[in-house]
């Protein structure tokens, strides 16, 4: 008599990078947010120009720096840095400084 075979249980799909995030990544998260918000009020000056469009773009961009400082003595004290962690600070400050830059 042939011996059933167990059939092999599926493996539940982790989501590994959201797993990885760290209360660095989120910080600078709000440094990318901060900087596209800060775009996004800008543009919306050329839609409708209102002087309190400029000013909230202004005060968005001392925000964004503050996060990015945050962010980087956060990593180094929890000594929890990644590559993934890395890019995304790169992203962030693209996204912040380098382009309004222009």
């Amino acid at each position: 008599m042939p011996v059933a075979k167990a059939k092999p249980s599926k493996r539940p799909i982790h989501f590994s990078m959201l797993r990885s995030y760290q209360t660095a990544d989120l910080i600078t998260l709000a440094n990318g947010a901060a900087g596209m918000a800060a775009i996004l009020s800008m543009m919306s000056y050329l839609q409708s120009p209102e002087n309190w469009r400029v000013y909230l773009a202004l005060s968005l961009i001392p925000i964004a720096f503050i996060f990015d400082i945050l962010d980087g003595k956060l990593a180094r004290r929890q000594h929890k840095n990644s590559v993934f962690g890395q890019e995304l600070d790169s992203l962030a400050d693209i996204v912040s400084f380098g382009v309004l830059r222009n």
